[in-house]
C-alpha cells in the first residue's frame, strides 16, 4: 500500500493538488499517507534496515539532485529521505541541549496553538521557511519554560513520599 501511495503522489501530484471541491483533500491524504506509511514500513522492518550516515548521504545526494534537476519527481526521493532521516534522528544517540529536560510534552501541548496564532496573525505573508522558523522558535521556547517551570517541579512531588499521621 505503501508503495501505491509512493507512486500515485510521484506520478499525479500536480494534478491531484489542483483537485477543487470534494476532492481538494486527496493531495493532503496522499501526501501525509506517504509519510505515515513510510514510518510504518520502517517500523516493521526496523531490524533489516540498517540506519547508516553513509546511506542518508546516499538518500541525501539523489534528494538534491533531483531538487535540482528534475523538480516535478522530487516526491519520492523526498519521501525516503524525510523518512530515513526522522529514523535516523529517532534511534540515534543525538544530545539535545538540556539532557535533563523532556520537553516533548510541552511540544505537544504548545505546537497547534502556537502554529494557528502564527497563522491567524501574518496569514499568508510568511513562506514556508519563515513560519517553521518561526512557529519551531516560540514552540521550543514554551516548551521549554513549560519543563522547567511546570512539569519538572510536578514530577518531583511524585517522588516525595508521604507519611500520614497514624488514626
Amino acid at each position: 500500500i505503501w508503495v501505491l501511495l509512493l507512486i500515485l503522489n510521484t506520478l499525479f501530484n500536480k494534478e491531484v493538488r489542483g483537485f477543487e471541491g470534494e476532492f481538494r483533500h486527496i493531495h493532503t491524504l496522499l501526501y501525509l499517507g506517504e509519510y505515515f506509511g513510510g514510518g510504518v514500513v520502517f517500523y516493521l522492518y526496523r531490524d533489516k534496515i540498517p540506519v547508516r550516515w553513509w546511506i542518508w548521504l546516499l538518500l541525501l545526494g539523489t534528494w538534491l539532485l533531483v531538487w535540482k534537476f528534475n523538480p516535478a519527481y522530487l516526491q519520492l526521493p523526498a519521501a525516503f529521505f524525510f523518512i530515513y532521516t526522522i529514523i535516523g534522528i529517532g534511534t540515534s544517540s543525538i544530545r539535545v541541549p538540556f539532557p535533563q529536560a523532556d520537553i516533548s510534552y510541552g511540544f505537544y501541548l504548545y505546537a497547534y496553538p502556537v502554529q494557528a496564532s502564527v497563522q491567524y496573525a501574518w496569514g499568508t505573508q510568511l513562506n514556508l521557511w519563515q513560519y517553521f522558523l518561526i512557529t519551531l522558535s516560540i514552540t521550543t521556547a514554551l516548551a521549554t519554560a513549560s519543563w522547567f517551570l511546570v512539569e519538572k517541579k510536578a514530577l518531583a512531588l511524585k517522588e516525595r513520599k508521604r507519611i500520614l499521621p497514624a488514626k
